[in-house]
């Protein structure tokens, strides 16, 4: 299934604010990183084409939240997030290629 990039980035906007929401309402980081794996695997998988811009959206969604919300988390957190969101959208778009190939 080929989904046009109109459908995929409000579903990457609407999945960051969530995971920015769940960030700001949780002290569970196994929990927000787990979701983080799935969301940016699904949305590479999706879309693999644009799976680096997928990563970016999710990865930067829970820095952006605490940013937002005045919490000092350093630059740590950030690298952290984007690192998954990275590697699960990449493995997505890997996996989706060698699969219709």
């Amino acid at each position: 299934m080929k989904l046009p990039a109109i459908v995929i980035y409000p579903l990457a906007a609407a999945a960051a604010i969530f995971l920015g929401r769940v960030e700001l309402r949780s002290d569970d980081a196994g929990i927000e990183a787990l979701l983080i794996l799935v969301v940016s695997f699904a949305l590479g998988s999706l879309y693999p084409r644009g799976a680096w811009r997928m990563a970016l959206i999710i990865g930067s969604a829970i820095p952006l939240a605490d940013l937002l919300a005045r919490r000092n988390t350093g630059p740590l957190l950030a690298l952290f997030t984007l690192g998954i969101a990275m590697a699960a959208s990449l493995a997505g778009a890997a996996i989706r290629k060698t699969r219709l190939s």
